[in-house]
């Protein structure tokens, strides 16, 4: 999200991209970022944009344990041509009740590329 213009935008805002060139390190770093800050507001999304996958990766959801901060939905539904947000949700620890909110959430929600929509499972 950080490419022209809107790179700029976002960093006028305090915004910091995370760096992607230390694989592993992006939870850890953000954990860091929350627990270092007094405010700290933390986005991302977690299926990525780029190709179908066989899930979504679990790093949000480990940010939000170790920091204990709840999370809070997001969409951008393009079909309908509609962005929102939604509630915020304290994680139980149990994943898979968790995930079960997270997928009726986004039910009736439309990515640009439907056909790149992958499952809201975790695959690591």
């Amino acid at each position: 999200m950080f490419w022209f213009p809107l790179g700029n935008v976002l960093r006028a805002f305090g915004a910091i991209p995370l760096d992607r060139s230390k694989p592993g390190s992006s939870v850890s770093q953000a954990i860091a970022g929350f627990n270092e800050n007094e405010e700290f507001y933390f986005g991302l999304a977690p299926e990525g944009t780029r190709s179908k996958t066989p899930g979504w990766k679990s790093g949000f959801y480990r940010i939000a344990e170790g920091a204990g901060v709840p999370i809070i939905l997001g969409f951008f539904d393009y079909k309908r041509k509609r962005l929102g947000v939604g509630p915020m949700m304290t994680l139980t620890g149990d994943r898979e009740a968790d995930l079960d909110v997270i997928r009726s959430f986004y039910s009736g929600t439309s990515g640009r590329w439907p056909e790149k929509t992958c499952p809201i499972v975790f695959t690591r």
